[in-house]
């Protein structure tokens, strides 16, 4: 009986999930290019992208068009993304193929744009 009345009592506290961002046109991106690092298994891929305006970080992700799973991703956040707009990272995927390629650039106030190549073959 008390754990109930305890329940009862207690706030409940909602936390919002931090990749759920307003969209905006403060941070257009301007560019997406990739680009095979290594021909073995895991294939290394590298991620440039060029955005305009303040940007915290970047976020790559990898997926799989026919299932949606991601398959890797990567973030950019040091101080050439910050202040130039050129973000650049890697990550490794361990099965040559065709998936979906994104770049999210968030924003102040927390916004974001978002950028996706589809159908990228990606081969050793």
């Amino acid at each position: 009986m008390l754990l109930f009345i305890i329940f009862m009592i207690a706030p409940v506290i909602v936390v919002s999930s931090p990749n759920i961002c307003v969209p905006c046109n403060k941070v257009p991106i301007i560019g997406l290019k990739l680009h095979v690092v290594t021909g073995i298994t895991p294939i290394k891929v590298g991620f440039i992208g060029s955005v305009k305006g303040p940007v915290s970080k970047v976020k790559y992700t990898v997926t799989d068009p026919a299932t949606g799973a991601e398959i890797c991703n990567c973030l950019s956040f040091c101080p050439r993304c910050i202040k130039l707009g050129k973000c650049i990272c890697s990550c490794g995927i361990q099965t040559p193929g065709t998936y979906d390629v994104s770049m999210t650039a968030y924003g102040p106030q927390k916004c974001c744009v978002n950028k996706v190549l589809k159908d990228v073959n990606i081969n050793r």
